[in-house]
């Protein structure tokens, strides 16, 4: 019983990890993109 418990909330954990992961992946990436279009403004004004 405690067993099958584990496993279920085991994978609902992974679940929720895999979609936090994969909004984590974008934010990640568009906070890069933000870094590198503010490095190019300033490198350009100045």
């Amino acid at each position: 019983m405690l067993q099958t418990f584990l496993t279920v909330q085991t994978s609902e954990f992974y679940k929720t990890f895999d979609k936090v992961g994969g909004i984590m992946i974008y934010v990640v990436i568009a906070l890069f993109v933000l870094m590198l279009l503010y490095a190019t403004v300033k490198y350009v004004k100045r």
